[in-house]
């Protein structure tokens, strides 16, 4: 009881009415986004469209990723990030009506896939970026983790809804049913929008109405290179690429192994759910310790579950390699608030959309590598994803800096 009542204590920093905006503005969309998102695989297969078709929709998704973050990270540095975010909601809304009332094809199944995920990118590039900043580096632990309960937890939700929808009905009424959510998450971001236009969140520093903005140039860019941190970012990128590629065929082996499609979302929806409630005990750890050596163990730990997935021939291996995932995963808010705590906000917001499209340019051809080697063997894009993973946290280890959190000013 004492213990509940301190981790309440700790996270009071990070619950107020701008914050709770923001849980219910990440809730809604995810809920939504998540499992239309999650089973985009299995929609391809129920549609009898094949892994290499998969594969050719995952590199031609990242083709266009080499310019939309940063081609959007430019534009809310000149623009409202807001009205951006909700032409993001109405792209995604017009996505996933049309995948349940038409017909699907190949061509029409990686063109509105596409979409859907172009709307979250959008998403998390505007006003996602705006938000984070405002939050100061001594609370981003905590918020990440706290949002990250919202987030995952409606995925999760979403994912045990749809669950049922399919079991019931079928996967179109999942994208027919979740696709009216994208229009809800509308109302809450316009409030954000008049919140901060009032006052600052919460203790972080938001610009005077007197303070002049800098309005970027693409000139810009150029010089982000001489920064050894984003060359460290880059190659890790790299070196990941592969585990994360392999990370959306999962439904797939769960399938091929035998299990139902409610029961892969419903194994999925616990796993979210529960690593948000691990990062809750760890924001806090992240948020006085420094956060470094976490990111390190982080990057390092991917590579057992790529070695069970890669052996995986029951049930059980699958549930275990789920199980790994569940615990790593955890690590994800911490390893998100670590980015921000290497790069200033002047600089950060450009290049965390350059380092998801240059990430995105150098992995164009890799999902149809895995999906090729998919076909013949999974053990091997596994295998090839756990080298990747050992040499991206030596990177980590050696070229990334150990930040200190400071307390804010005000």
């Amino acid at each position: 009881m004492i213990d509940r009542i301190n981790l309440i204590k700790l996270y009071k920093p990070v619950i107020n009415r701008r914050y709770n905006i923001i849980y219910l503005i990440y809730f809604c969309f995810f809920l939504s986004n998540g499992p239309i998102e999650k089973i985009i695989p299995i929609m391809f297969d129920d549609s009898g469209i094949s892994e290499t078709i998969y594969g050719t929709f995952l590199s031609v998704n990242n083709g266009l990723h080499i310019f939309l973050p940063i081609f959007i990270s430019f534009l809310s540095t000149r623009f409202s990030p807001y009205f951006i975010a909700i032409v993001g909601m109405f792209i995604s809304f017009l996505a996933s009506f049309c995948i349940s009332v038409l017909n699907i094809n190949a061509a029409s199944a990686i063109l509105l896939s596409i979409m859907i995920i172009a709307g979250r990118t959008i998403f998390n590039y505007s006003i996602g970026n705006t938000i984070n900043y405002q939050i100061d580096k001594e609370n981003r632990g905590k918020y990440f983790a706290l949002r990250d309960l919202f987030l995952f937890g409606s995925i999760s939700l979403g994912l045990y809804l749809g669950g049922i929808l399919v079991d019931i009905i079928n996967i179109k009424a999942v994208y027919f049913i979740f696709s009216f959510g994208f229009l809800l998450v509308i109302i809450p971001i316009k409030q954000l929008n008049k919140s901060f236009k009032d006052k600052a969140l919460g203790t972080a520093n938001v610009p005077e109405k007197n303070t002049i903005i800098r309005k970027y140039t693409l000139i810009d860019y150029f010089y982000l290179f001489r920064d050894k941190k984003l060359i460290a970012f880059i190659i890790i990128n790299l070196c990941t690429i592969i585990y994360n590629t392999s990370m959306n065929f999962l439904p797939l082996l769960g399938t091929k192994l035998g299990i139902s499609v409610p029961d892969v979302m419903s194994i999925f929806a616990v796993l979210t759910i529960s690593n948000s409630i691990i990062a809750l005990f760890l924001g806090q750890f992240s948020d006085s310790k420094g956060r470094k050596w976490i990111y390190v163990f982080d990057l390092f730990f991917d590579v057992f579950p790529a070695l069970v997935f890669a052996f995986t021939n029951s049930l059980l291996l699958f549930i275990t390699g789920i199980f790994l995932t569940m615990i790593k995963d955890a690590l994800a808010p911490i390893s998100f608030a670590y980015y921000y705590d290497c790069f200033p906000e002047n600089d950060g917001v450009l290049i965390y959309g350059f380092l998801s499209s240059f990430s995105n340019a150098l992995g164009l051809l890799v999902p149809i590598f895995v999906a090729l080697l998919w076909v013949k063997s999974s053990k091997f894009v596994f295998l090839i994803a756990s080298l990747g993973n050992i040499i991206a946290a030596v990177v980590a280890a050696l070229m990334l800096p150990n930040v200190k959190n400071t307390k804010s000013k005000i």
